[in-house]
């Protein structure tokens, strides 16, 4: 398994010795350097444990202090997508001073900078703390009905978006494991990573059930893809209730839209330790007709055979495509004249 971990710590030189001995053991991480770049991390998840320096400032700029490292314990511990997470804490304080205090509040471990110094490595509180997790983990998931009847004290939140995270072996969302390499022989796995391909202005893919199996080389064709959406479907709210509290719909993963299935708009994606396939070959529109083309610029013609293509195209998409400023996208797009035209409300449309 890849772990990922949180490194929150405001010195930049602690932030590269703690990556350089992350990687060293294959793991990668994510840096904060405050509890304000912090918090926007613990929103994504996806995290196997958490290294915190207790002294860290409010935003960048500001004082560094331990409350607010100790705040920032609760916050994460708070967080659905942190609940069995270890938090380990790492400190040039003395830790008698703050032992009893912040295992308290959540932490599971301390560490004591320098860390060459420490008489107990990085490595293995690290180790010792995620093989702790995982047995916790093995001990309590046989008794799902024990979680689920724990969940029910409090009333579940209703799911509003959240971190899909792809690793190597699994997909997490929110930091619970929604499916593997093993179950239904890990097609549902294998379609969801084909629908964070991105098309050529940044946006997900979209798949018919036939172009999945043709894809993925399924051999029953659209019928298997079809099944293993459907099962997919049916097991995610429950999955979300037992092990997050969550309230989720059945297409909160896998959406459908009029062009077959795609990912739902509310969740992001990130991977870990997997390859994302290369961006797409840039296409080459052919100018058409000189009597109605001629003359367009490569921006111009991108735009119609993005519009030619079925593309829900914007004026946003161009300029993040081409980089360049909001008057000349709209010139360009006005020197189209009536081969486009714009359909919709003025926040929701899109030329065709």
């Amino acid at each position: 398994m890849t772990h990922h971990a949180l490194v929150i710590d405001d010195d930049p030189e602690i932030q590269s010795v703690v990556r350089d001995r992350l990687e060293s053991l294959g793991h990668s991480c994510d840096t904060a350097g405050s509890q304000e770049e912090a918090r926007k991390l613990v929103e994504r998840g996806g995290y196997s444990y958490v290294l915190l320096d207790l002294e860290i400032p409010v935003a960048y700029g500001r004082p560094p202090r331990i409350p607010i490292g100790k705040n920032m314990i609760q916050e994460i511990r708070a967080s659905h997508c942190f609940e069995n997470v270890p938090i380990l804490v790492i400190t040039a304080h003395s830790v008698t001073e703050l032992a009893v205090d912040v295992m308290k509040q959540g932490a599971v471990d301390f560490v004591t900078k320098p860390f060459r110094e420490s008489g107990q490595t990085l490595e293995k509180s690290i180790s010792e703390a995620l093989e702790k997790a995982a047995r916790e983990a093995r001990s309590a998931k046989p008794s799902k009905t024990g979680k689920a009847a724990a969940h029910r004290s409090k009333d579940p939140e209703a799911f509003t978006g959240g971190e899909l995270v792809v690793f190597p072996d699994r997909i997490e969302l929110c930091g619970v494991q929604i499916c593997d390499g093993v179950e239904d022989g890990g097609l549902i796995r294998r379609i969801i990573e084909a629908l964070t391909e991105k098309t050529q202005i940044g946006k997900y893919r979209n798949y018919s059930g036939t172009a999945l199996a043709i894809k993925l080389k399924i051999e029953r064709g659209q019928p298997a893809i079809a099944e293993a959406v459907s099962a997919f479907r049916k097991r995610l709210p429950g999955m979300m209730l037992d092990e997050a509290n969550l309230q989720a719909g059945r297409d909160d993963v896998i959406a459908s839209g009029n062009r077959g299935y795609q990912l739902a708009a509310r969740i992001t994606i990130r991977h870990v330790g997997v390859p994302q396939p290369p961006d797409p070959p840039e296409i080459v529109a052919t100018v058409a007709p000189p009597s109605e083309e001629a003359g367009l610029n490569h921006r111009q013609q991108w735009i119609l055979a993005e519009v030619r293509k079925g593309t829900k195209l914007r004026r946003p998409d161009v300029i993040k495509k081409f980089k360049v400023s909001v008057p000349t996208a709209k010139r360009d797009l006005a020197a189209l004249g009536a081969m486009i035209e714009f359909v919709g409300p003025a926040r929701g449309g899109f030329y065709k």
